[in-house]
């Protein structure tokens, strides 16, 4: 399904969830200049800024998600935006209105889909409650990740059954979709099926008894290196795109539903190999979007002020 409504609360709100196949969410900032510096920074002014930093982020965003999906950009629809955080200065605050600075910094996560996609949503939008935000679910975890983790540079992969979603997190505030690749839980499966001489249904069954520690030490150790072949592929896809973004302490988080219990010591992989890979539990969609409701200030002034904006620029776009 390209798209589905979760509902969030008892009072007939509603996330659009949108699948990474048909639609794109991006992470990131846009810095403005002020020319009075020295006087305080007026509503009117942050209304301004984060008008200019949702089209500025659009603008540069469309292109590459139009030539991803061989569209014109005028196929390209702003579906949802959410400010993130404002900065004055590079430091973060909750409300700007009164302060002084040199720049404004507006932090946002801005969906895009195709014009089909677009007006199939409208179609379907639920006939009573509220759509209260969008997002994709894949870039959502990520940013989860990023937002509460440590590591706030890494790739994130979800690994699906045909293939695998790709995102980088680099060393500052952005989230940037990567693509995908051609390697899914499947080639797992069929691999075990192949070298076990067994059905599909049975080899899903053996990798979660390894997985689960429900397999003799004997059997393990011969099971080990063959399934650990089986991700040979998905390591040097992780290596070559941890090089192409230039991460300086290459890290892979993989998650995956169909490999869930897997973790990161049951794959045997080289240890010369130029990054770390952790297996994460899967995170449902429904998880998620409860998850993004809760830590998101979604009906702030910011935001509202940022819905009105996006459908001003939609409108004349």
């Amino acid at each position: 399904m390209s798209f589905r409504y979760i509902p969030i609360e008892e009072e007939k709100k509603y996330a659009l969830s949108i699948d990474p196949v048909y639609g794109t969410a991006v992470y990131s900032s846009r810095v403005s200049s002020r020319d009075k510096q020295n006087e305080e920074i007026t509503e009117a002014e942050i209304e301004s800024a984060i008008t200019s930093a949702i089209w500025k982020m659009f603008d540069d965003e469309r292109k590459k998600f139009a030539a991803k999906h061989n569209i014109s950009e005028l196929d390209v629809v702003l579906t949802d935006v959410r400010v993130l955080y404002i900065k004055l200065d590079g430091a973060a605050v909750q409300n700007p209105i009164g302060f002084k600075s040199r720049t404004i910094e507006v932090g946002l996560v801005e969906t895009m889909v195709t014009r089909d996609l677009s007006e199939d949503i409208e179609n379907h939008t639920p006939r009573k409650g509220e759509v209260s935000f969008t997002l994709e679910n894949n870039s959502a975890c990520a940013w989860a990740m990023k937002r509460d983790s440590k590591n706030k540079e890494f790739i994130f992969a979800n690994v699906t059954k045909e293939k695998t979603y790709l995102y980088h997190a680099d060393d500052k505030d952005g989230l940037y979709p990567l693509g995908e690749i051609g390697w899914g839980s499947d080639r797992v499966f069929e691999g075990v099926a192949s070298f076990m001489q067994v059905g599909a249904d049975t080899a899903k069954r053996i990798v979660s008894n390894y997985a689960n520690e429900e397999m003799s030490q004997d059997l393990k150790k011969f099971f080990r290196p063959s399934l650990s072949g089986l991700f040979e592929d998905f390591f040097k896809e992780m290596t070559a795109t941890s090089l192409n973004v230039k991460i300086k302490k290459p890290l892979v988080y993989v998650m995956c539903e169909d490999l869930t219990d897997l973790e990161t010591d049951a794959i045997s992989y080289p240890r010369t190999l130029p990054l770390k890979i952790e297996f994460l539990p899967f995170v449902s969609d429904k998880e998620i979007v409860h998850y993004e409701y809760g830590k998101s200030s979604i009906d702030d002034c910011f935001n509202r002020i940022a819905k009105r904006r996006m459908k001003w620029l939609t409108s004349n776009h």
